[in-house]
């Protein structure tokens, strides 16, 4: 079993990169949602097997990398990804 970002990871609002390369994450954190500054989230080489049902990402958010994780397909993807100008990469 992979390891686990804090939920409290949400009250960086002004964080606007975060990169988690290497950290044998098994999921996607769904504290991400309060990072309201968010653009760029990094989680490559991971443990990541697939996105949370209820993840909210947030409104900033313009790359999300999830390459080099155990996704083998996308599924349960939030609306407002489809609705704006943003980078997915897996």
């Amino acid at each position: 079993m992979g390891n686990k970002l804090p939920e409290t990871i949400g009250n960086l609002k002004n964080l606007e990169s975060l990169y988690l390369h290497h950290n044998n994450l098994s999921e996607v954190p769904v504290g991400i949602e309060g990072l309201a500054s968010l653009k760029f989230f990094h989680l490559t080489k991971n443990k990541i097997k697939e996105l949370p049902k209820l993840l909210k990402i947030p409104a900033n958010l313009r790359v999300l990398d999830l390459q080099y994780n155990s996704i083998e397909k996308l599924e349960n993807l939030p609306e407002n990804l489809i609705k704006k100008n943003f980078n997915i990469y897996y």
